[in-house]
């Protein structure tokens, strides 16, 4: 599974939820602790990514007020955030 395969990462998160979920999960405290640091990594994945798209989205919003508003004022602001 590629790091890029968002569907992919959200797919073995739900896998990981339902083997939790699951009775006796937490009696191999061995493998509870190898699945939790496997799902904690995932985890981080995916909300690295939708923290991305969340802020390329307010960037975009940003250059569209700028354009419609003839603002050059926000150019700065822009530049911050796309940095």
């Amino acid at each position: 599974m590629s790091p890029f395969d968002l569907a992919g990462l959200e797919a073995k998160l739900d896998i990981i939820n339902s083997t939790m979920e699951a009775e006796g999960f937490w009696d191999d405290h061995e493998k509870a602790h190898k699945l939790l640091k496997e799902k904690k990594q995932h985890d981080t994945k995916v909300d690295g990514y939708k923290n991305l798209v969340s802020e390329f989205e307010d960037v975009k919003i940003l250059i569209a007020m700028a354009e419609e508003e003839g603002e050059a004022s926000l150019v700065p602001e822009i530049e911050e955030a796309y940095k």
